[in-house]
């Protein structure tokens, strides 16, 4: 995901990388191309935990909330609730849950990276996550810069991969799969959930 972004964008050379997907965030302090530390967090701040806010929300207002993560995550992305015959806006249910979960990412991250005996000179955060956590707030930690993609932040080790080795890439994740090829025209991307993918594969 770094040598992609390293293609794109002014990417320091010793960073520390945070790539959080559906239920893990993975770190690690990158020199160069030479890892020196890293470490995983399983689902303590991840888009799993995201949308159990969000759930926890909806629950407080609504009394019939659907229960698997799919569907969740689907009201969560449309920002709309269908209660009955009625749609139900709950963009603010949306925003208070990643305004909860920004706090908990910030907490994990200040604890665990504030006094690493690696140092490091940028921030970059990659991977589904990056959607949701605000580069300004993750700037209030300090003066270390931060670096979060605008785009296709979530296709980064896929494109990665891709750059490397060539070819069409598949990364598979805990809740969606991404693969990456070489169009006629452009590089083109796609995700789909791993149950469309399996249907697919099959």
């Amino acid at each position: 995901g770094l040598y992609a972004l390293r293609e794109e964008e002014n990417v320091g050379e010793k960073v520390l990388l945070l790539d959080g997907g559906m239920r893990t965030l993975n770190c690690a302090v990158v020199n160069g191309e030479e890892v020196e530390f890293c470490k995983s967090f399983y689902d303590e701040v991840s888009v799993s935990v995201l949308l159990s806010y969000f759930r926890q929300l909806l629950e407080e207002k609504y009394h019939e909330i659907p229960t698997t993560r799919g569907l969740i995550e689907r009201i969560f992305e449309k920002g709309e609730l269908n209660s009955g015959f009625t749609k139900v806006d709950v963009q603010e249910e949306k925003e208070k849950a990643i305004e909860l979960f920004t706090e908990r990412f910030l907490e994990l991250v200040e604890r665990e990276f504030s006094s690493l005996h690696h140092d490091f000179e940028q921030i970059v955060l990659v991977g589904g996550i990056s959607y949701y956590v605000r580069k300004e707030l993750l700037e209030k930690l300090g003066n270390i810069p931060v670096l979060v993609p605008e785009k296709d932040a979530e296709f980064m080790n896929a494109k990665g991969m891709h750059l490397i080795e060539g070819g069409t890439v598949l990364d598979l994740g805990y809740g969606w799969a991404k693969f990456f090829g070489k169009g006629t025209k452009e590089d083109e991307n796609e995700r789909v959930s791993e149950e469309v993918l399996e249907i697919e594969l099959v």
